[in-house]
């Protein structure tokens, strides 16, 4: 697909904002592999305005710059070390003169790219040698109507920059990196990706964070892992309506698989959740029926996972709802300050905190 007008324009205007910057540049080299760069855009550009001249026209500079370069480490000359006659005095006269000169001249320089010309020359130059880092940081505060590019210009840095944090296996700086992309092309793909990874590392009991929060890391069957929010949630009754339900019927499990399953998890991240297979046990202390087995990605936990995991959880300071049925089908047993309590309360309370829970799969 041919790119618009308004592509190739602000594309030959970066090109031309390059090429004015590039005598700030002090190393010959710089200045070629700047000129290089420049001329794939005007390549890119095809026909587009004086594009083909201009590209031929990088390319010449490109190569005196590089033989240049060449002879760029004799900067000065050669000082005697022996006692000369009365030119030396006029040779060590040069060679201040010379230093004086760089001096001056680095000084202008250093002070140029604290402009806005010199920060966009030198974000362009680090992206272009692949130091997305100071890319992306220089890039960022020059999106004006001067640097209208620096905005996509900064997200492709910070882009890239998350990336070579995934191969460096620093995941939490990738993390961050990735949660500031947002959509951008496949970001919130490699953001779940990022999630995953430091799940597998975590030991039990770790906090992490997985889709829109954090979340307690309670256990690990082969490569699945439990996790139970770290917050739980205060004001959601069991079941909307106070009369008889289970698990299977009840509005909290449509609520946990419905709208906080999008709301808190990309669909990418809801790759990784295991649909988990739910089983409800009748209440043995008064008899009333679990219901119908279901499959869910989100559920609460059940008395025995209550007990089994109450240390990580730290539940002793308040009251959660079970998966169970209590005494009758309109109560649901809960939790309490670290003790199980089978009889229940009625499912339309809504001062009983919920805590969702879920099995992520790392296959």
């Amino acid at each position: 697909m041919a790119e618009s007008n308004e592509i190739l324009e602000g594309k030959y205007i970066r090109a031309d904002k390059l090429q004015k910057a590039i005598h700030n540049f002090l190393r010959n080299k710089d200045k070629a592999d700047m000129y290089r760069e420049i001329a794939e855009i005007y390549k890119s550009l095809g026909d587009y305005k004086d594009s083909p001249a201009k590209y031929e026209a990088c390319l010449k500079k490109a190569a005196e710059h590089d033989e240049l370069a060449k002879d760029e480490k004799e900067v000065l000359p050669t000082v005697p070390t022996e006692k000369k006659n009365k030119k030396n005095h006029h040779v060590g006269l040069i060679i201040l003169i010379v230093c004086g000169v760089l001096v001056l001249g680095a000084i202008g320089g250093a002070i140029y790219f604290k402009t806005q010309p010199g920060r966009y020359a030198r974000a362009s130059y680090y992206e272009k040698v692949g130091n997305y880092e100071k890319a992306y940081k220089m890039f960022k505060g020059l999106e004006d109507e001067n640097y209208s590019d620096s905005k996509e210009l900064c997200t492709r840095s910070r882009y890239e920059y998350a990336g070579e944090c995934v191969k460096n296996k620093d995941y939490k700086t990738a993390l961050k990196t990735y949660q500031l992309l947002g959509d951008y092309q496949d970001s919130a793909s490699k953001l779940a990706e990022v999630e995953l990874q430091i799940i597998k590392t975590s030991k039990i009991g770790s906090t992490v964070f997985f889709g829109e929060y954090h979340w307690l890391l309670v256990d690990k069957n082969g490569s699945d892992y439990l996790l139970v929010k770290l917050v739980p949630v205060l004001g959601l009754p069991y079941n909307e309506e106070a009369k008889a339900t289970t698990w299977h019927d009840c509005t909290l499990r449509k609520y946990l698989n419905g709208k906080f399953l999008n709301e808190a998890f990309s669909t990418e991240a809801q790759k990784y959740i295991a649909d988990t297979e739910i089983t409800i046990s009748d209440n043995a202390d008064y008899k009333t029926v679990g219901g119908e087995s279901t499959t869910d990605k989100v559920f609460i936990l059940n008395s025995q996972q209550e007990l089994k995991y109450q240390k990580t959880l730290n539940n002793n300071d308040r009251t959660c709802w079970l998966i169970e049925p209590g005494q009758t089908q309109s109560t649901a047993q809960f939790s309490a300050y670290g003790h199980i309590m089978t009889y229940g309360y009625p499912v339309s309370a809504i001062n009983l905190y919920a805590r969702p829970a879920l099995w992520v799969s790392a296959e």
